[in-house]
């Protein structure tokens, strides 16, 4: 430690000038890029999202899809559907 920590005149007017060397030049540069990047982060995250939806959505629609085709294949050979279906009895009908 040279000179036990002091601080001189010429630290301050080097932190004041590179203070607004930022805010005049660099400033503008800087936001444009954190906002583009936000941009490509949230487009990133909105396809990987997408993507595991997908994932979770697949398996399922193959079911309903082997279900559909089952079910309309079984019509068309003149069989009954044979999935249980909800049939309510209402009183009115006979």
């Amino acid at each position: 430690m040279a000179n036990w920590g002091a601080l001189r005149g010429y630290v301050f007017i080097g932190l004041v000038l590179g203070f607004f060397f930022y805010r005049l030049l660099l400033s503008s540069m800087i936001i444009s890029f954190l906002l583009w990047l936000v941009q490509v982060l949230g487009g990133l995250v909105n396809l990987l999202v997408s993507f595991v939806v997908w994932l979770g959505k697949f398996p399922i629609l193959l079911i309903q899809e082997a279900c559909f085709n089952w079910s309309h294949r079984s019509k068309s050979l003149g069989g009954t559907k044979r999935t249980l279906r909800f049939k309510p009895r209402l009183r009115w009908r006979k």
